[in-house]
Order: C-alpha cells, then sequence, then structure tokens
C-alpha cells in the first residue's frame, strides 16, 4: 500500500487458467479455477502430482458448474489418474464444498 492506495496485485503469470484448463506453476502442481456467484468470481484450487494419482487443494462451491468443470479438469489435465487424496485449506463453501464428491 503506498499513499493509502492499494497496488494492483501481481503474479508471475500473465493470465489465470481458463475454466477447464490448469497451468503449471511449479513442477508437478497444476493451479485451476472454480467460479463463484459472488464478486469474487472465483476459487483457486491446486492438484500436486503424486505420481499414480493426484492430491487436491480445495474443492470449490458444491455446483452443476463446477462438478462439470472437474470432469473435463480429471478427464484432461489431469490425465484422467485418480484422486489419491484431497487437502482444504479451511471451512468455507467454497474450499469444502466438493470434497465429498
Amino acid at each position: 500500500m503506498r499513499d493509502g492506495r492499494f497496488a494492483p496485485v501481481r503474479t508471475p503469470f500473465d493470465l489465470p487458467p481458463e475454466e477447464g484448463e490448469a497451468v503449471e506453476i511449479a513442477e508437478g502442481v497444476l493451479w485451476m479455477r472454480l467460479p463463484l456467484p459472488s464478486p469474487l468470481e472465483h476459487v483457486n484450487v491446486f492438484a500436486l502430482d503424486e505420481g499414480q494419482g493426484w492430491t487436491l487443494v480445495d474443492t470449490g462451491l458444491s455446483t452443476g458448474r463446477s462438478r462439470g468443470i472437474w470432469a473435463a479438469l480429471l478427464a484432461g489435465p489431469l490425465g484422467g489418474r485418480p484422486v489419491e487424496r484431497v487437502i482444504l485449506t479451511h471451512h468455507h463453501p467454497d474450499h469444502v464444498g466438493l470434497a465429498g464428491w
């Protein structure tokens, strides 16, 4: 913050991942986004390559749209490999919503 104003958030990536796509942010770490019906508009979720499968970090809000995006991610960028575990960063619906799914 300078002079009482917030500076824009900067990341090392020009663009965030598109819906149903993943960006590798480090070796074996994929960044994905899921939509939210709020001004925030999205939640960031991650997949960690465990060799035979994946560890997911957060799951997104439990909606049909999010389930459809996950299905596309699992078949596409995640290569059809199984989810072996899920890590939840905190207990908000946009992070835990699809954990049981």
